[in-house]
């Protein structure tokens, strides 16, 4: 069974909180909001992977235009769901995105 795309981020998003923790010497840990930002993310991530996956078969079958592109709008809004939830993490020296 393939690893999902929601542990892929949570595992790249693991991994350079790590080199962070190297980098300073201190041990370094998501808070509690950035934990919130981080399972948000890794849900949405599953969701655009699932949602990807209906598209992929629905334009490998009866190619309805209709059905495909609310699927590709909604890949489009979790993509930003995403984006917007990694841009509110912290790691090193990058500051965290003001909110809109």
């Amino acid at each position: 069974m393939s690893v999902s795309a929601g542990r892929r981020l949570r595992e790249s998003l693991d991994l350079a909180l790590a080199r962070e923790s190297a980098r300073r010497g201190l041990p370094l840990r998501w808070d509690e909001r950035e934990q919130q930002h981080v399972d948000a993310a890794v849900r949405a991530a599953d969701h655009v992977a699932k949602l990807q996956s209906l598209l992929n078969a629905e334009l490998r079958g009866e190619k309805r235009a209709s059905i495909a592109a609310k699927l590709m709008a909604e890949i489009r809004l979790q993509d930003q769901v995403v984006a917007d939830h990694l841009a509110r993490i912290q790691i090193g020296d990058l500051p965290v995105a003001k909110s809109p």
